[in-house]
């Protein structure tokens, strides 16, 4: 199983100036989340099943006693190379990045922030962000990020859903140690008891490509209207999903929805662009066309069939999952 991030990152220390005097630091985590029902229909109410991963983000507030109000910015990617950084200036603008779009990015939920609590600003701040689980894995390194700041903040994290424009599913679990059941009327419902006897028959295949989801939202729900009917079945397998009790009825819930999914957006399956002789469920998590897809293998003799397409990476359900186990 392959971790890596890709690319080629600089270690160690950034370029950015060092805080010489700290008065407080602060530490603030969330976990990783993946989608499994609910995609694209949670945004028309639907109830989504999502569950928190093992792995998730840290970030720590460094406050110095130095009134030059500017943020320093580091963010280091899961073996502990420097991947982002920046510099903002007192108003929130970019002074100097890596990326600028990142950069614009962040400053405008550090926007958000300054409108609700101007006075977190008032300090020589220095953040640094530390990621557990590769770049491009799509597992919610933005809903994380937004959840920390949020937590440091001490404000509404839904409150940056205008910038993030999803669901918020994310920012919900990114804070649960537990599944939840989510939808954007009632937000997330804890479901601890969704501890599937055949977890072991369960993995998580990377796709090698990045889509990236608020966009992949913006094209495929554009002017798309489903009936409440539809809505109402999406919400169904979602529940039938907590209430499995077998691998055969796991299977053909996740088949369904697959379909359904399908036919209403006009996009293939994951079955059908790259697995058409599979013989067990697959579906895509979250945004169709990238990131994870997940796969029924009764026996994990199967990871050979992925592994010789050129799909190397392939977690089990144990591995990526966060449960509480006895």
């Amino acid at each position: 199983m392959d971790f890596s991030s890709g690319g080629t990152r600089r270690r160690g220390k950034g370029s950015l100036s060092k805080i010489s005097t700290l008065k407080h630091i602060s530490s603030y985590y969330s976990r990783g989340q993946l989608l499994l029902t609910g995609e694209y229909f949670v945004l028309a109410g639907a109830s989504a099943l999502a569950v928190p991963t093992v792995f998730g983000q840290k970030m720590e507030v460094r406050v110095s006693s130095d009134r030059q109000s500017r943020i320093y910015w580091r963010s280091y990617d899961r073996v502990q190379s420097l991947w982002f950084e920046a510099e903002f200036s007192q108003n929130l603008e970019v002074i100097t990045s890596s990326s600028p779009n990142k950069a614009q990015y962040i400053a405008a939920f550090l926007k958000i922030i300054a409108h609700h609590k101007p006075n977190k600003f008032k300090n020589r701040l220095e953040v640094v962000t530390f990621l557990e689980f590769p770049l491009d894995w799509g597992l919610g390194s933005s809903a994380t990020l937004m959840s920390n700041l949020a937590r440091w903040a001490a404000i509404d994290p839904y409150l940056f859903l205008d910038v993030m424009k999803g669901s918020g599913y994310d920012l919900a679990c990114a804070r649960s140690d537990v599944p939840i059941l989510f939808d954007m009327h009632r937000k997330a419902v804890p479901k601890p008891s969704f501890k599937p006897d055949f977890e072991d028959s369960i993995f998580f295949i990377h796709l090698n490509q990045k889509v990236n989801s608020r966009a992949s939202v913006s094209q495929y729900f554009r002017d798309k209207e489903f009936p409440r009917e539809d809505i109402d079945r999406v919400s169904r397998w979602s529940g039938q999903m907590l209430e499995a009790r077998d691998l055969d009825t796991f299977s053909r819930i996740i088949e369904e929805h697959a379909i359904f999914i399908s036919d209403k957006l006009q996009i293939p399956t994951v079955k059908q662009c790259f697995f058409e002789d599979y013989p067990y469920a697959i579906k895509y998590l979250g945004a169709w066309g990238g990131d994870f897809c997940l796969a029924v293998m009764p026996s994990p003799d199967w990871k050979s069939y992925f592994i010789d397409r050129g799909y190397h990476t392939i977690v089990g359900y144990r591995q990526m999952v966060y449960a509480e186990r006895c």
